[in-house]
């Protein structure tokens, strides 16, 4: 039988400033130096999403949780999309605009949602 993890005392993780930690099946996994991306991941706590090379379907999720105006990949080739920025999380328009003119995306505003399309 295998041994119940309740049997086993608890080890502290120690972290060093600027490390993160992330739980998986084998532990934690600890990543020393990695302040530039706790930045990014904690960005939103100042107003700001910060995208570095995601995919754009990724990018939208993110900025749909900021906005009660969804936006909409109508066109599923372009939901892979590779964007990067730092955006004001209710400042869609900025990032809307960025598609727009540095992608082959258009952007079509409608009454209650915004759509996404290849052009």
């Amino acid at each position: 039988a295998l041994p119940d993890s309740r049997d086993t005392p608890a080890v502290p993780t120690l972290l060093d400033a600027g490390a993160i930690a992330r739980t998986a099946s084998s532990g934690v996994i600890v990543r020393p130096d990695a302040a530039t991306e706790a930045e990014k991941i904690l960005s939103w706590r100042r107003g700001y999403v910060s995208f570095d090379n995601v995919p754009l379907a990724e990018a939208v999720t993110e900025f749909n949780r900021y906005t009660t105006r969804k936006i909409h990949i109508e066109d599923p080739a372009i939901a892979a999309i590779l964007v990067g920025g730092n955006f004001r999380s209710d400042n869609t328009d900025a990032f809307l605009d960025l598609l727009e003119r540095g992608f082959p995306i258009s952007v079509r505003q409608e009454s209650d949602k915004v759509i996404l399309a290849s052009r």
